[in-house]
């Protein structure tokens, strides 16, 4: 236990008005990156058009992006990224703005798990990772 208390909120609401959406490339991990603070109704929209134009600039790099799971609509844009294609990637607590899901796009990049050179340490996992890669 990090000491601080979890709790949840029983406010949902449905999109309205616009996201509030940062997004900026890192050259190193070839990868879009993203920010969700709020979801609005236009966050299918703008993630299309911002995935179309970037996969076809850069049809090697994948997206990732923090969605705020503490603003009430995250439930719909979680929905909204799913169908998307992205994926869970995991959690990023405690941030200053609230939580954060982390959501993976592999865009057209396949992953060569056949062709990859893992430590063995590393086994049960990379297992792990090949087996649910598309849940």
């Amino acid at each position: 236990s990090m000491g601080v208390e979890c709790c949840f909120s029983e406010r949902v609401s449905r999109p309205t008005g616009d996201s509030q959406l940062q997004l900026w490339q890192d050259e190193q991990h070839q990868t879009l990156m993203g920010k969700v603070d709020r979801c609005g109704t236009d966050l299918r929209e703008r993630l299309a058009e911002v995935l179309n134009r970037w996969n076809s600039r850069c049809p090697l790099e994948t997206a990732t992006v923090f969605l705020n799971c503490s603003e009430p609509s995250a439930c719909a844009g979680y929905s909204v990224m799913r169908d998307m294609g992205f994926r869970f990637a995991g959690l990023h607590p405690l941030c200053e703005n609230g939580e954060y899901l982390i959501l993976h796009h592999p865009m057209k990049v396949e992953v060569p798990f056949d062709r990859m050179h893992v430590d063995d340490s590393y086994r049960e996992v990379f297992e792990y990772l090949k087996d649910h890669f598309d849940d």
